[in-house]
């Protein structure tokens, strides 16, 4: 019986919402474990429609078997832009990938349903609740599931997490498609005091197309327009428009009782670059083992997951989250001529230029600010910048110790 077109009740163990690659990726890793799963996904096939810009670090190839056809580009040289129109050009021992997002989410789908994982397309999560046969019962737009457990991979407007009191700030991110030239070993970066909440990107696939887009809270449509226009992008060359929510902030609460959060539904993302893939890549394995270690021991409640799993991720990557978040929040804080000075600071202190292109690492910053906080001129740029800003002092302190909230 095909259950995606039959509109009875089912079973598994594991409810998964969302098809994406946190959804996937994790569905294939319970299905290694014998796990009975299945996936829940709105849209009609996984992968699309397409919101990501596709920059990931070369951690990748390391934490999953990476299909090279997946691989389009790599980049080598960040060209940074300030808002005075001052270039950095940094050259790092990282070599990002520029990846078909869409094929990098299909392949793991592919992996999942040939381990036996049921995959519902088309069909919408609306509630769940615990039953009092110590089960929990789902409810789809097309039917009842029953399950031990749910997991929310349902991105940045998830259903899941709201259920469970979890509130996001979103920015909007629009990309296109584009025939246009630049060289293909450069990504540019953008900033602008009117996308402040990240920047403008030009990213080489390598084949003569760059996926060219911005990240911004305030009138992102107009915002981008004028992006695009300062560009001299023409209109005949656009291949296509992509876009969607990035959540802003950094992992809090992501297990309840019977309940976890992964990837977007969980803000595993990068602050600094509105990136998440190596985030939810690196948290899906302490998922699945705490999933585990919950069907076996008969344990579903919020306390066992907690201790499982949201203290492991925390330990893992929480800190490096607030570090991310953290640099964003104090641009956000700068004036353009603040913003300026640290270009400035940056082209002038050889040092700094030499940390940033040994010690620069995407994904896991701890390291690295370490060692630019060793730099007398950072340490008294920043100084004179908070001075200023006294009144973020607070907001600076409650991002540290995670009691900060996203205005």
């Amino acid at each position: 019986m095909n259950i995606s077109e039959e509109k009875l009740p089912c079973t598994c163990d594991v409810c998964i919402i969302g098809a994406n690659i946190a959804g996937s990726y994790l569905a294939y890793l319970l299905a290694q474990k014998g796990i009975d799963i299945i996936v829940v996904e709105k849209n009609r096939e996984t992968g699309l429609p397409l919101r990501c810009a596709g920059i990931i670090s070369q951690k990748l190839a390391s934490i999953i078997d990476l299909d090279r056809k997946i691989v389009l580009n790599r980049v080598q040289t960040a060209q940074i832009v300030a808002p005075n129109n001052l270039k950095l050009e940094l050259r790092g021992k990282e070599r990002p990938f520029i990846v078909d997002r869409v094929k990098l989410d299909k392949s793991f789908y592919e992996k999942a349903k040939n381990l036996g994982v049921t995959f519902l397309f088309r069909e919408r999560f609306l509630t769940y609740r615990k039953k009092k046969s110590d089960s929990l019962e789902i409810r789809t737009s097309k039917r009842k599931i029953y399950c031990q457990i749910i997991v929310g991979c349902d991105g940045p407007h998830s259903r899941v997490a709201k259920l469970n009191g979890v509130r996001q700030k979103l920015i909007t991110g629009m990309q296109i498609r584009v025939r246009y030239k630049w060289p293909k070993n450069f990504v540019k970066m953008i900033f602008n005091p009117k996308w402040k909440e990240l920047f403008g990107w030009i990213i080489p696939e390598g084949n003569g197309i760059c996926r060219i887009g911005m990240g911004a809270y305030n009138n992102p449509g107009k915002n981008f327009r004028e992006f695009l226009v300062n560009l001299s992008i023409k209109k005949p060359d656009i291949i296509d428009h992509q876009g969607g929510m990035i959540p802003y902030g950094y992992i809090r609460h992501i297990a309840f009782e019977r309940t976890l959060l992964l990837g977007d539904a969980a803000c595993m993302v990068k602050a600094t670059t509105g990136g998440g893939v190596i985030m939810l890549l690196s948290s899906a394995g302490y998922a699945a083992n705490s999933i585990q270690k919950s069907l076996n021991a008969r344990d579903f409640s919020k306390k066992f997951l907690i201790r499982h799993y949201e203290r492991k991720v925390k330990k893992k990557i929480g800190l490096d989250l607030k570090i991310h978040y953290l640099i964003r929040f104090l641009l956000t804080q700068m004036s353009v001529d603040d913003l300026n000075q640290l270009f400035r600071l940056i082209k002038n202190n050889k040092n700094i230029q030499n940390i940033i292109e040994n010690y620069a690492d995407m994904d896991f910053p701890k390291s690295i600010i370490i060692k630019i906080l060793l730099n007398r001129d950072f340490i008294l740029y920043l100084f004179k910048m908070i001075v200023k800003n006294l009144k973020i002092l607070p907001d600076i302190a409650k991002i540290l110790i995670g009691n900060y909230r996203p205005k």
